[in-house]
């Protein structure tokens, strides 16, 4: 929808340009120089002046103002370009990934949610490197605003798993409500760094030798601990 309404706007402005370009010539003035002040004009330049018999005619006013909407038109095109551009290239994430290929023997956090944020600050108290993952924007902007590192993605992918430095990881924390989605995370993590070493979160007791085969060589359930009790005993006891 958007490319469309930029080519709409970029034919509406050479239609508009095209008619400009003709009364000016009707005007008196030769095609060439036609063109030229024509083109200076959509770009707001004043180059050369027209002579007064050709200047004062109704056709160059309107085509002067047809040439300040051509250049309100070509600046809004600039401008939707620019802005895609921007966005596309996403400045914020491509400092953020570059922070995190510097970072070596760090602890991936995955997913981001409100265990996660407890575990983070307890471990950055205590000097532990952390890079987190959120599957959503709303977790990804929280998680950038408390300081952290943070990738935007599934965090059950290898890809994402690749921008978070798995390879140069040395624990995760597989911290998700479902159990099904930790085991996910376990595997894709092994997958990426066989050597890396798991603490996965569990509801469920059923789930514990699912995420051992995954990988996971620490289990945590939150009947057991919670809050910042349960990232301070993980932090002791395992980094």
């Amino acid at each position: 929808m958007e490319n469309e309404r930029l080519y709409a706007i970029i034919i509406f402005s050479f239609v508009i340009f095209f008619i400009s370009y003709l009364l000016t010539v009707s005007a008196g003035l030769d095609p060439v120089s036609a063109l030229l002040w024509n083109a200076l004009a959509a770009m707001d330049i004043r180059y050369f002046s027209l002579p007064i018999g050709i200047g004062s005619s109704a056709q160059i006013l309107l085509a002067d103002m047809l040439d300040v909407l051509v250049f309100v038109m070509f600046t809004v095109w600039v401008a939707s370009i620019f802005f895609d551009f921007i966005k596309s290239v996403r400045v914020r994430d491509k400092i953020i990934e570059s922070k995190i290929k510097k970072l070596s023997a760090h602890t991936i956090v995955a997913p981001y949610n409100g265990f996660a944020s407890t575990f983070i600050d307890a471990a950055e108290k205590k000097g532990v490197k952390v890079t987190v993952v959120s599957e959503s924007e709303k977790g990804a902007e929280r998680a950038y605003r408390n300081g952290n590192l943070v990738i935007l993605g599934d965090p059950a992918s290898s890809l994402t798993f690749e921008k978070a430095g798995i390879r140069r990881a040395l624990y995760l924390v597989a911290c998700s409500e479902d159990d099904m989605e930790n085991t996910l995370i376990a595997i894709s993590a092994k997958a990426g760094n066989s050597k890396i070493r798991i603490i996965a979160r569990s509801a469920n007791l059923g789930s514990i030798s699912k995420l051992e085969h995954a990988g996971a060589y620490r289990i945590i359930m939150p009947e057991i601990a919670a809050g910042e009790d349960m990232a301070n005993e993980l932090l002791k006891r395992v980094i």
